[in-house]
């Protein structure tokens, strides 16, 4: 369950075995009573439920976790060989998806869209950052910035052209003239690192 992604159906008929149990343990079949919702049940107790798992939802927190470790470079041995097998470097959410991949890839694919909407990069040297493509900016929708209107974005590419000559932040001139000015209130809170940690 931590590395395949199960079919929606085998996950409902898991639940359907739990709920079976715990409303109705002494037959197999048939109707039973279910005084209350399955999905109160699988609440958290300090909501009222019973702390439940939906297996499905379960399914996909498991998998995101295993995304997670590839997508922050954790040094482990299953992270290493699945992005040493499938060739990953730094952006494995923009990485290409192969048709003939492992089950376990697939399924790791599978779980990459609920990654892409909570995951955003920590500026380090901004050099493995891609302004346009990748998501940099928390405060931003997406967290991925647009170029001001009348800009040609093809000028500029990667997050370390926009630091300072000497690394130690902002270059402000140089926001100014690519975003909008909402846009350089985020970008400012950004706090820069020193150019030796990585993004």
């Amino acid at each position: 369950m931590a590395a395949l992604q199960f079919p929606k159906k085998l996950c409902d008929q898991l639940d359907s075995v739990v709920r079976r149990f715990w409303w109705n343990p002494k037959t197999e079949s048939g109707h039973f009573w279910t005084p209350i919702a399955w999905s109160t049940l699988c609440r958290s107790q300090k909501d009222g439920g019973l702390g439940f798992r939906n297996s499905w939802d379960f399914n996909q927190t498991l998998l995101s976790k295993l995304a997670w470790w590839i997508l922050s470079d954790k040094n482990c041995l299953c992270v290493n060989v699945l992005k040493a097998k499938y060739k990953v470097r730094h952006n494995w959410l923009n990485h290409c998806f192969l048709g003939n991949a492992s089950p376990v890839w697939k399924s790791l694919a599978g779980v990459k869209q609920l990654i892409a909407k909570a995951a955003c990069m920590l500026v380090g040297d901004g050099n493995s950052i891609r302004i346009w493509e990748d998501p940099w900016v928390l405060e931003l929708h997406g967290f991925i910035p647009t170029p001001k209107n009348g800009v040609d974005p093809n000028g500029i590419l990667l997050v370390s052209q926009l630091f300072n000559s000497d690394f130690s932040g902002w270059d402000v001139h140089k926001l100014n003239w690519w975003f909008e000015n909402s846009t350089v209130d985020h970008i400012l809170k950004i706090p820069i690192f020193p150019t030796s940690y990585k993004d």
